[in-house]
């Protein structure tokens, strides 16, 4: 009776260890696959961006439409949305109707997703036909929809806004909500607010910049020739100080060439313990410094989010750093 006692233990304890290892091995499997599918989407929505339809891409924009046109592809560093005013530092459309008002608010320090970036990204529909009263369906928003009603003018665009917020459960989750490219006067609700990955809590967005380094903060950028990122800036970098129409700060939007972006997820409870204090680098792998230092090259005390420290909760995370080049060739 003791020998099979003995052996009863040491086979619950096997069957176990067994589940574990299978929960262990399911649950990163599939933050793998929402990291995956995070990457493709972003990717795609974002590869559309400063996309302009054929009737506005034959003729080069006036200098008056460049003042008024907002750029394809902008964002706000440290910062989510929030569809109440408040203490704002931005809105993504300001224009009437004021449903349409999306407000920027910067993270509360300590919170689930702090230190994570907003990107906004704006493209306009393909027209399908003659008559102009649809579009083909080949641009799609993040919500995998296609906008029903083509550009009627330059300014006129569909926009994507990606940003981390926590959901109804409590958890992190990267967000994209969506508005309709119509114009105020013909404007209707038409908006949505969809919590795409649950787990994310990091989401973090470097600039690539078409501009001769050195790259000062808040001054208007010098455009280099050849079309290559020369800098990677955060996005409050890029806006020019006393620039009161605007204007300065839209030239240097309209420099931005590629994305680098940061994802960092995490999985349900695993009750894994955490060796030690362990830091993740959304916006790059780890790079050792000339005093050999953990370090990364994009990692900055200035950026909140870019540095992660791994707390003993027992959830498994994982980090996934991408690039992506952009067609966001509007002129200066």
């Amino acid at each position: 009776m003791a020998i099979g006692l003995v052996l009863a233990m040491a086979a619950a304890a096997a069957l176990l260890l067994s589940s574990r290892g299978y929960s262990l091995v399911d649950a990163a499997s599939q933050l793998r696959h929402n990291a995956s599918f995070a990457v493709g989407l972003i990717t795609r929505v974002a590869t559309q961006a400063g996309f302009v339809d054929l009737p506005f891409a034959t003729t080069p924009p006036s200098a008056w439409e460049l003042g008024v046109v907002e750029p394809a592809v902008f964002g706000f560093n440290n910062a989510t949305v929030t569809q109440a005013p408040g203490a704002t530092i931005g809105t993504i459309r300001s224009a009437n109707p004021p449903v349409d008002t999306l407000y920027i608010k910067p993270w509360t320090a300590g919170s689930a997703g702090a230190g994570s970036d907003v990107l906004v990204l704006r493209y306009q529909p393909v027209g399908a036909g003659t008559e102009g009263t649809r579009t083909d369906g080949s641009m799609v928003d993040c919500s995998g929809s296609a906008p029903d009603t083509p550009a009627r003018s330059r300014q006129d665009t569909a926009i994507n806004v990606f940003f981390v917020a926590t959901d109804v459960d409590g958890e992190p989750a990267l967000f994209c909500h969506t508005l309709d490219n119509l114009p105020n006067s013909q404007r209707v609700q038409f908006e949505s607010r969809l919590a795409l990955v649950r787990g994310v809590e990091g989401l973090q967005v470097l600039y690539g910049v078409q501009a001769r380094a050195p790259v000062t903060a808040n001054a208007a950028l010098i455009s280099s020739a050849d079309g290559v990122p020369y800098a990677y800036v955060r996005a409050d970098q890029l806006v020019v100080g006393g620039d009161a129409s605007g204007a300065a700060t839209k030239r240097n939007w309209r420099l931005v060439r590629s994305l680098r972006i940061g994802l960092l997820l995490r999985g349900e409870v695993q009750r894994q313990t955490v060796p030690g204090a362990q830091l993740l680098y959304p916006l790059g792998p780890a790079k050792a410094s000339a005093r050999g230092e953990p370090g990364s090259a994009f990692a900055s005390a200035a950026d909140p989010g870019t540095l992660f420290a791994v707390p003993n909760d027992g959830r498994i995370r994982v980090v996934e750093t991408f690039t992506v080049h952009l067609r966001n060739g509007q002129p200066d």
